[in-house]
């Protein structure tokens, strides 16, 4: 099975800040293979270029990458476009797309955010 991270999750495991995270969480990052949405790669982008992340994006997914695995979804960005549009619980464009990344496989989902648990029910931490 796998699981899918959010970029939050990702700049965790990074920075080994797991710890903060609820049991499942850990659980599931020490058995399951981890994905993440190519929408986090350019949220990443976003947070370095505000100044939120020092690293490049690149330099984050190819250490965790090779750490644990880690690898990028391969679907077709028209079929995640279509999942996103019916979320319309969040006007977020890259909560809309991680999210839906995930759902397309009805796969588990690590966020701490609370609005993807309200409205995703495979969102774990």
């Amino acid at each position: 099975m796998r699981v899918f991270l959010d970029t939050h999750s990702l700049v965790f495991l990074y920075k080994r800040e797991f710890k903060k995270s609820g049991r499942r969480s850990r659980r599931l990052l020490e058995t399951e293979d981890l994905v993440y949405s190519p929408a986090s790669r350019l949220e990443l982008a976003f947070l370095r270029e505000r100044g939120t992340l020092t690293l490049s994006e690149s330099t984050l997914l190819d250490r965790l990458g090779a750490e644990f695995g880690l690898t990028e979804a391969q679907d077709r960005f028209r079929d995640v476009a279509a999942m996103a549009v019916a979320l319309g619980w969040t006007r977020d464009v890259f909560d809309r797309q991680i999210v839906a990344n995930a759902a397309l496989h009805r796969d588990r989902l690590v966020t701490r955010n609370e609005a993807i648990h309200q409205n995703y029910r495979a969102a774990v931490w």
